[in-house]
């Protein structure tokens, strides 16, 4: 009974998934995402994933996602990291691309990999958007979209090889919002993936922990309070205790 008490009153950091998979464009091009959100305290990590098969066009390159909080909680920073990064400037058509695994910084500087002059923005908070919509190259979409390993090389226009475009983070993508202290955790709902240079965007649907379409996760008490909670907890035991003798005697 005391260990259910003080789980319950500790909390545990509860999550959320949103996912999308249909098409896009004129062509019914494939798409599919993820963005599993987790609430630690006042820190919402967010896990970003390009799920799409055989990526070949640039507008399946995962390159924003657009979110809405509930209680108008104050954002103090956000960072990412990425696995890797991939470099497709110049592949012709169904020639793999080059894949770096080493960590990048999503808001970082991309790297100009073909002296075409890459975007000197990686992702970044829109200001000019809707609240919590960030963003690859600053709000152009480009470079820092997000792929995955399933690239098929294409020399194609519009393809994975154009070089304005690169280059591209390697996927998932792990991101943390910092936000001020708050009272209660906010909701999370109005998910959308942007893709491609233009950001084209669909809403993605709740799949897990999420009834109505919210993510709901009680905060963590403070150590005050934890500490009102085990004195009662021990005060509750020693009244039973004693109700227990004065029976036996009786």
């Amino acid at each position: 009974m005391v260990g259910f008490a003080l789980a319950f009153a500790l909390g545990t950091a509860q999550a959320a998934v949103f996912t999308l998979d249909t098409t896009i464009g004129g062509d019914g091009t494939p798409i599919a995402a993820s963005a599993d959100f987790t609430w630690n305290g006042n820190v919402l990590d967010l896990h970003l994933s390009n799920d799409t098969g055989s990526i070949g066009k640039i507008i399946q390159e995962l390159t924003g996602i657009h979110f809405t909080l509930s209680g108008d909680p104050t954002l103090v920073g956000v960072s990412g990291m990425a696995e890797g990064s991939v470099n497709c400037v110049g592949v012709a058509a169904n020639a793999p691309c080059n894949f770096a695994s080493t960590p990048v910084d999503a808001f970082g500087t991309p790297p100009d990999l073909d002296g075409h002059g890459a975007s000197p923005n990686g992702w970044t908070f829109l200001p000019n958007y809707a609240l919590f919509t960030f963003a690859a190259g600053a709000g152009s979409f480009k470079p820092y979209g997000i792929v995955n390993d399933s690239i098929t090389g294409s020399g194609t226009s519009g393809g994975t090889s154009n070089a304005q475009h690169n280059p591209t983070l390697l996927g998932p993508v792990d991101f943390q919002f910092t936000f001020a202290p708050f009272d209660a955790t906010p909701n999370v709902t109005g998910i959308q993936f942007y893709w491609g240079t233009g950001g084209d965007h669909r809403a993605g649907s709740c799949t897990s922990d999420c009834p109505f379409g919210r993510l709901v996760a009680d905060p963590v008490p403070e150590p005050q309070s934890l500490a009102l909670v085990v004195l009662g907890l021990i005060a509750m035991a020693a009244t039973a205790s004693r109700r227990r003798r004065t029976t036996t005697v009786a």
